[in-house]
């Protein structure tokens, strides 16, 4: 790492820990629940996550309200649920969930919404065998489109509704077998990673589909589009590799990376883009560890969110609006059978982490630029007198250099430093009682 080479302080101008480890919750625990998780967050970041209780054979819902965990029943006797769920919060941030229910080995196509006072359900289709492994996105007008299987026919299967009715077409009838994920550009056009002998892509130019192989092998899949309209795909390469992969289509090529290797890795992959594009991945290692991997604008970073007997299975991703990773998932709990619903943020985030609105308080405010490709400024503001510390981290947990560390009276500060190398860094206050930790991106 190189030294710092400059630091400026600037009296007249504006003015959490290291990324050490996840904080794990227990969102639910009463009994054998949290298979199929699908995560969403609302504007203040507070977790929505649906899921399936297997005891009671349930569609459950659980809503973070700043305080406490608010759990309810969206529908019961669903019996199996379809290996997968899909949840996505509309403009008004209400809940719409795709599922699929069974009947002693009939199973259809289930859609779910809440309008602020009760749940509305609706059969999307009650073909025999359609509408496995459901996945689910809305478009700018709030409609719905779902992308799911039909397992008698091996056919990928694509759904819509436009006002009353729901329309359905097959969009692939090869052997397609497994997740299906589904994303919409700019256009609300639908894109859709799915396995089929390969990993494939299929994607509606408004007129008609086309499908294209990605890549030899491809399970678990999960898709996101850019804003450049360009598909990313995460995936698990399956056997005898097992390894986590990452997929981006640029102009008629896809560029390929292999994220993570180590072990029997990629399963359960669920895949975000934050808002400069970079990707984040959950996903499991030998049915044993949750896994988190991003990719810093240079190489890929990994870390081990929690591990312990057949954790991080069923994982859901979501960044939130202060660009940190939230996941929903379940693990096994102490007594045999039983699954618990988890979900787990770094440790430097908090549940209420805005940034004070108070200027007369203590604060630090975001690095600007960020991302930077030079000199990067910090700022901060004291409401008395007090000795401030100031340090900067990288993603492992590592000081990288200590900024500030002297006695300040009341007011406004900046920092300026340049001479980062490319990658992400964490910076950390300390001032009398004060701790607070961003994240800033060196390009």
């Amino acid at each position: 790492m190189k030294k710092l080479l400059q630091i400026f302080i600037l009296i007249f101008c504006f003015p959490c820990l290291p990324f050490a480890g996840w904080l794990t919750f227990t969102v639910d625990d009463s009994g054998d629940v949290g298979g199929y998780t699908s995560l969403d967050l609302d504007s203040a970041n507070h977790a929505h996550i649906v899921y399936k209780d297997y005891e009671n054979l349930d569609l459950k819902y659980a809503r973070w309200d700043g305080s406490n965990w608010n759990i309810e029943v969206i529908d019961n006797d669903i019996e199996w649920n379809g290996g997968q769920n899909g949840l996505v919060l509309d403009g008004a941030e209400q809940p719409h969930v795709a599922y699929c229910v069974g009947d002693a080995g009939y199973y259809y196509l289930k859609y779910a919404y809440f309008d602020g006072s009760s749940w509305h359900k609706e059969t999307v289709n009650t073909s025999y065998g359609i509408g496995r492994y459901p996945s689910l996105v809305l478009d700018s007008s709030g409609n719905p489109h779902i992308a799911c299987q039909n397992e008698i026919n091996n056919d990928l299967i694509y759904a819509t509704k436009n006002g009353s009715n729901w329309q359905m077409e097959t969009v692939d009838n090869g052997y397609v077998y497994g997740h299906t994920s589904i994303a919409l550009d700019s256009s609300d056009n639908p894109h859709i990673a799915y396995n089929c002998s390969g990993l494939m892509y299929a994607y509606n130019n408004g007129s008609q589909w086309q499908t294209e192989m990605v890549d030899s092998k491809g399970i678990w899949t999960s898709i996101q589009v850019d804003s450049s309209q360009n598909p990313c795909i995460s995936y698990d390469y399956g056997n005898p590799e097992y390894d986590l992969r990452f997929a981006r289509k640029t102009g008629p090529n896809w560029d390929i990376q292999t994220v993570d290797e180590e072990g029997s890795v990629g399963s359960y992959t669920s895949l975000d883009l934050d808002s400069q594009g970079r990707p984040h991945i959950s996903y499991t290692e030998d049915n044993e560890s949750l896994k988190y991997a991003f990719w810093d604008g240079s190489s890929w970073q990994t870390d081990i969110v929690e591990s312990d007997y057949y954790i991080g299975g069923y994982t859901s991703l979501r960044i939130d609006t202060d660009e940190n990773p939230r996941i929903s998932y379940f693990k096994w709990g102490s007594i045999y059978g039983d699954r618990y619903l988890c979900y787990a943020y770094p440790d430097y985030v908090g549940e209420n982490d805005d940034t004070p609105a108070n200027p007369s308080g203590y604060v630090l405010f975001p690095a600007y630029p960020n991302p930077s490709s030079d000199s990067v400024t910090i700022a901060f503001a004291l409401p008395e007198e007090c000795a401030v510390n100031i340090e900067v981290f990288d993603i492992k947990g590592r000081k990288v250099m200590t900024l500030v560390d002297r006695v300040y009276a009341a007011g406004k500060y900046e920092i300026t430093a340049n001479g980062f190398e490319k990658g992400l860094y964490l910076y950390r206050i300390i001032a009398a009682e004060y701790t607070d930790i961003k994240k800033m991106i060196v390009e």
